[in-house]
């Protein structure tokens, strides 16, 4: 295998077996092969920055590595993500577009930022088949063609659980590769119906598809609006609202039960849920590890209302008793310790609303009274 310098034709890098080196042309023919390293693995590919600064290399089973053509600098490895394999390097050779194939159904498609110093994953479409496509990185938009006949754009700077625009005109069942303008104000699709020139200049709103079910309806925002966070059915789930990971819908907890609220501590790791009907129950959970039921929480009457965290995130407040506001009560819980500190009723009076923490660290609630 090999790549060429497109941008001033003055190198070729070679892949023979694992052995990497370049090749330099010159007005008098080629030069002697410089021998650059090695590349461990199978099945080694190339590909070129369209820039000619660089190239990379890459195995079957992830391994990528980033070479100065000059040898002035040693190879880097950017990276060794089992199962991703380079498809192709945007115009300005900053990001890099990648497939993988998972152990069942189509190749799914990634995009990463590439420099000397690694890859950083920006955004995993997770089961979009990575038909003809184009990516601009002035805009940081990705286009696929299809379901055809219409294509999909995608903006990097939109959340990224956010849907595409689907960009549909015509019947044809065939279109050639869609093309970005190297400003990124034009998008270019061309199908049997002609050549159609799309206008990027305008903002987009992102919306993003949350699969809410009966009776769940939780939602919080995580620490600068970083994330969303949604009770989802029985699991508490994560949507990212700047960068991309964790992936868009990643499931921090499952509860067993139906969620009815969810909570984000003030530093965004910790989260916390209430169970609504046929009994009430706290939970309390990090990404990636089991939650765990607040002490007494199975105690609740049923019907929790909003939960919440304390501006140092120390302690947690759930109501109960959703459906009988005057039998109901505010519960506080010392998150480190697990341990109920207090448990507040009103006197004559029905809550009417949930609780939530002032910023000086008071609790505040609606009553039929008042506040």
């Amino acid at each position: 295998r090999f790549c060429l310098d497109n941008m001033s034709g003055e190198w070729l890098a070679l892949v023979e077996g694992n052995e990497i080196s370049t090749v330099w042309i010159g007005d008098g023919g080629l030069s002697d092969r410089r021998h650059l390293g090695r590349h461990e693995g199978s099945e080694i590919g190339c590909w070129e920055d369209p820039q000619g600064r660089y190239f990379i290399t890459f195995d079957r089973a992830g391994g990528i590595k980033r070479w100065d053509p000059s040898n002035q600098s040693p190879p880097s490895n950017l990276s060794h993500t089992a199962g991703i394999r380079p498809y192709r390097l945007s115009k300005d050779g900053s990001y890099m577009m990648a497939t993988s194939t998972p152990d069942s159904g189509d190749p799914e498609l990634s995009i990463w930022s590439i420099d000397e110093t690694g890859i950083e994953l920006v955004r995993w479409f997770d089961g979009v088949k990575p038909d003809f496509r184009d990516f601009d990185p002035v805009g940081l938009r990705l286009v696929i063609r299809g379901p055809l006949p219409a294509h999909r754009l995608w903006s990097l700077e939109a959340p990224a659980g956010a849907k595409p625009l689907v960009l549909h005109r015509g019947s044809s069942a065939y279109s050639h590769i869609p093309e970005f303008s190297p400003d990124g104000n034009w998008l270019a699709t061309n199908d049997r119906s002609g050549l159609a020139m799309w206008p990027l200049v305008r903002s987009y709103p992102a919306v993003i598809d949350i699969p809410f079910k009966a009776f769940t309806y939780g939602v919080a925002f995580g620490p600068e609006g970083r994330f969303l966070a949604t009770s989802t059915g029985s699991e508490v789930r994560v949507w990212p609202l700047e960068g991309p990971v964790p992936p868009a819908g990643h499931i921090v907890f499952e509860a067993g039960r139906a969620l009815a609220d969810v909570a984000v501590s003030p530093e965004g790791d910790l989260f916390a849920a209430a169970t609504g009907a046929g009994g009430s129950q706290v939970w309390i959970g990090r990404d990636g590890e089991e939650p765990r039921a607040l002490a007494g929480s199975e105690d609740l009457l049923s019907g929790t209302g909003k939960v919440s965290f304390s501006p140092d995130g120390r302690f947690v407040a759930a109501r109960d008793g959703f459906y009988d506001g005057a039998s109901g009560a505010l519960h506080v819980w010392e998150v480190a310790a697990n341990k109920k500190i207090a448990t507040l009723r009103l006197d004559g009076e029905k809550f009417k609303s949930a609780s939530t923490f002032s910023s000086d660290g008071r609790l505040i609630t609606g009553s039929t009274k008042g506040v």
